[in-house]
């Protein structure tokens, strides 16, 4: 018998609750929970407090990612909840945007594990995923979306 090393940040994740030892989901799950956490941080610069500086809004998204994540203890809508939070999100706002209406639609059908994975990958790979998301915002941006 083997004892796996893990390094400090999945160490940190694990006792977090961010992670479940031995879970392994198909590539299909991955992308999946990839592409969410990209169309996530869209919604969230959508919403994002008028009351904070713009110029730091992707690094804002990007650290509440993480945060919210470890507040959140894999419960996917006070993970969305935290966020809207830390973005400073007003509820009217939240409330009025179709998009966040139908990702808490979607993500709410979700089977538990796929909710957790979003969630993982939010902080696993925010890096990656924020500058997707940032990619897409100025798409959308251009487009008048």
């Amino acid at each position: 018998m083997s004892i796996q090393q893990l390094d400090a940040d999945k160490f940190r994740q694990e006792l977090a609750g961010l992670t479940v030892p031995g879970e392994e989901l198909s590539e299909t799950a991955l992308e999946e929970a990839k592409e969410q956490s990209i169309s996530l941080c869209c919604i969230l610069a959508k919403v994002f407090g008028n009351d904070l500086d713009r110029k730091t809004l992707w690094e804002r998204i990007g650290n509440g990612l993480e945060v919210c994540a470890i507040k959140s203890r894999n419960d996917i809508e006070r993970f969305l909840n935290e966020l809207f939070d830390y973005v400073r999100g007003s509820p009217g706002d939240v409330a009025a945007n179709d998009d966040a209406r139908n990702w808490i639609d979607y993500t709410g059908h979700l089977d538990p594990e796929i909710q957790r994975l979003i969630i993982r990958v939010c902080t696993e790979r925010r890096f990656i995923i924020v500058l997707k998301a940032r990619n897409r915002w100025k798409e959308f941006k251009e487009l008048g979306i």
